[in-house]
């Protein structure tokens, strides 16, 4: 069930991260980042924030998969 939930929760994440610069509009702070360059690195952190919470979220199912094993396990 944990397993299902991260995998919709991720889900949810990429849709919103495809979706999101649909909606945007530009304005003069996103032209000044596509004409200097700088929106490389704004992707880059956005991406590595990405992983990263992507990563937490797989660990943390997976500890908490272990946990409901054990406890599982002890009951039987």
């Amino acid at each position: 069930m944990i397993k299902s939930t991260v995998v919709k929760a991720f889900q949810v994440m990429l849709v919103m991260m495809i979706v999101t610069p649909l909606w945007a509009q530009g304005n003069g702070l996103e032209n000044t980042f596509f004409e200097s360059g700088k929106i490389k690195v704004v992707m880059g952190v956005a991406v590595i924030i990405f992983i990263g919470i992507a990563i937490y979220l797989f660990r943390l199912d997976k500890k908490i998969s272990k946990l409901e094993k054990e406890i599982h396990d002890e009951k039987n």
